[in-house]
């Protein structure tokens, strides 16, 4: 019994070890090596490892409910449906002074290895209720799939009297029916509760109730909220960080800080939140952009543009501690595939998220205007940073969300140039230029799009008596759309139809060669002695006494097919195959018929092929001319 249970703990270790290893070895979307520091190309640059495909652009005419997809792509959150990587719905925010929300409905097709937008339609925000939306900018994804939108800017009217300052707020959507939601007050409202700011974005906790935001603009404070209810934001109490002292250019002096609360139980509180939070002693973070949460550690992660870092805390309930500078307000060594560059990080820290291994992705608006990835791992004193993307002449990137399983990235590019940019290849294998506000997917190369064909085949027979037909198959992966075969010793000696029929008139042993091509590029394949044609048998089922005889032969216009006695059955069929193996004319045969006549007046000049077949079973066969 110890042997077995030993023996069981040892299989239980290697498998626990084996699924370790598979982890670590299993390609990840930050797997990649950073590309070379430079300024804004007239094209969007990411690594050779990795490919993007353009869903969408502005000016594109939705295909639902009329317009046009509105400028100024912002947050692209991929909201799963049943939890699924490859059917979901896409959330655009629209930065505009009259600001919008797109959504796609969109799929993976697992056969082109691309997304297909299968509808699009703006979500009705412009209303009596809400009066409008302003300046969508950032936002989240929530756990129950809602999608949350941001507005950027702030105002002091209230045009539907309803006591809140009309925008300034965030938003919850339905993507699924497009509609903001509603709170069970009999119409659709905002989350007044969050507070009126210049809003950029928020995260929600896995409690579903505690929520982080950020303010880019006015006071720029940090803020956390704590919902009365999970995944019901419509109620519950804020509060703003407080550090222990202040700031000193962009570097903080303390690690410790503490929450203040808010008040936000009227309209009145909640229409000048982010006064009264600097009043509290709420710190100015200078525009913070994006708040996220670390898979890894928990700890809470916020970028601020104007001081060009990424500050990260914990969150100890009352108060807060380990509060740091992460990433950012120095320079850096980037290591590429040629060589290594000190670069310095700039400005302009924006969106941010985390891959399931804990990278956290930095996108720069302005400044350098980089896609940033940090390793969890990475420290001020022992950096971890790569640079996985450019972004087009006069853009910045937004975003971004991923799929489920983070095989997919979505995100897109704000304000490109429309003059400069130039045209270059997407997944897709077309031309796209990034001209326009545009969303897309990115994923490594070999998720998306075309891949390399790789060569293989196979036969109905590979050892064959003389005078025989073998049928050829592609079995080649990523779909081939062009054959070059080469068949040694056959009739015909080339074809290139997927699955050619072949003859063989002699003994020997011949080589068969396959070169397949697609789009992106070509593979060959050369099974050696593959095919044997061996002499006549007596066990063999077609001997040389039952060959059809042909007159006459060559033919012209018609031919008379005699066909041995012996071979007629119930369900014979005679078959007619030109010389590149197509078969060209069916004839059914019944036991009272020796002979049929066949015309040949319809058919070009060259050598057919004739075979008595039942149940693909070759009994007697002949060549036949015809000339013209």
């Amino acid at each position: 019994m110890r042997n077995k249970l030993h023996y069981l703990s040892y299989c239980l270790f290697f498998v626990y070890n084996l699924s370790i290893f598979a982890q670590e070895t299993t390609p990840n979307i930050a797997d990649f090596t950073s590309i070379t520091p430079t300024e804004q190309q007239p094209y969007f640059v990411i690594p050779e490892s990795h490919r993007f495909q353009v869903l969408v652009q502005s000016g594109d005419d939705y295909l639902s409910g009329g317009g046009q997809i509105p400028a100024r792509n912002d947050f692209t959150g991929y909201v799963p449906i049943d939890g699924s990587s490859e059917k979901g719905y896409l959330s655009i925010n629209h930065e505009n002074p009259i600001g919008g929300v797109s959504i796609l409905d969109i799929h993976y097709d697992v056969n082109s290895l691309l997304w297909v937008v299968d509808d699009s339609e703006a979500v009705p925000i412009n209303s009596e209720d809400l009066v409008q939306t302003i300046a969508n900018c950032s936002g989240t994804v929530t756990s129950w799939n809602t999608v949350i939108s941001c507005e950027e800017f702030t105002s002091a009217t209230d045009f539907n009297n309803d006591g809140y300052n009309d925008v300034g707020w965030c938003l919850e959507i339905d993507p699924a029916t497009r509609q903001v939601m509603e709170y069970g007050n009999g119409k659709t409202e905002k989350l007044w509760a969050l507070g009126n700011m210049a809003h950029e974005n928020v995260v929600v906790a896995n409690d579903e109730r505690t929520v982080y935001l950020g303010e880019d603009g006015n006071t720029a404070c940090v803020y956390k909220f704590i919902a009365d209810e999970a995944t019901n934001l419509y109620s519950g109490k804020l509060y703003t960080l407080v550090l222990d002292a202040d700031l000193v250019d962009g570097e903080p002096t303390i690690t410790t800080g503490k929450w203040v609360q808010v008040p936000n139980d009227t309209p009145e509180e909640r229409n000048v939140t982010y006064t009264v939070a600097a009043d509290l002693g709420g710190n100015y973070f200078g525009l913070v952009e994006d708040v996220e949460i670390s898979p890894l550690d928990g700890k809470i992660y916020f970028a601020a543009k104007e001081f060009g870092r990424v500050y990260r805390f914990t969150d100890d309930g009352e108060t807060v501690s380990d509060f740091e500078v992460f990433v950012g307000g120095q320079s850096y060594e980037i290591t590429t595939s040629e060589e290594t560059f000190t670069t310095d990080w700039g400005r302009g820290n924006d969106n941010l998220a985390f891959d399931d291994k804990g990278n956290l992705w930095v996108l720069q608006d302005g400044s350098n205007d980089y896609i940033w990835v940090v390793a969890p791992t990475h420290s001020q004193e022992e950096p971890d940073v790569r640079i996985f993307a450019t972004t087009p002449i006069g853009s910045e990137p937004t975003g971004i969300t991923f799929s489920p399983d983070y095989r997919f990235l979505f995100m897109s590019i704000q304000h490109p140039d429309d003059e400069d940019n130039l045209p270059q290849l997407d997944a897709t294998f077309n031309e796209v230029t990034i001209n326009r506000a545009t969303t897309l997917v990115i994923a490594l190369a070999d998720q998306l799009g075309a891949q390399l064909p790789v060569a293989d085949f196979g036969a109905s027979e590979i050892e064959i008596p003389m005078q025989s037909v073998v049928y050829f198959t592609d079995s080649s992966i990523h779909q081939p759309t062009a054959w070059e075969w080469t068949f040694e010793g056959g009739t015909p000696e080339t074809s290139t139809e997927a699955a050619p029929i072949i003859y063989y008139e002699t003994a020997g042993t011949y080589d068969v060669s396959l070169k397949v091509t697609n789009i992106v590029g070509t593979d060959s394949l050369t099974k050696t002695d593959f095919i044997t044609v061996t002499f006549p048998t007596n066990t063999t089922t077609v001997s040389p006494s039952f060959h059809i005889s042909i007159l006459p032969n060559p033919s012209k216009n018609q031919a008379t097919i005699n066909i041995p006695s012996q071979i007629i059955q119930e369900n014979t069929q005679l078959k007619l195959y030109n010389s590149i193996g197509k078969l060209i004319q069916i004839h059914p045969l019944s036991t009272q018929q020796n002979s049929i006549n066949i015309s040949t007046k319809d058919l070009a000049s060259g050598v057919y092929f004739l075979q008595i077949n039942k149940n693909g079973k070759i009994l007697a066969k002949e060549k036949m001319m015809v000339i013209k």
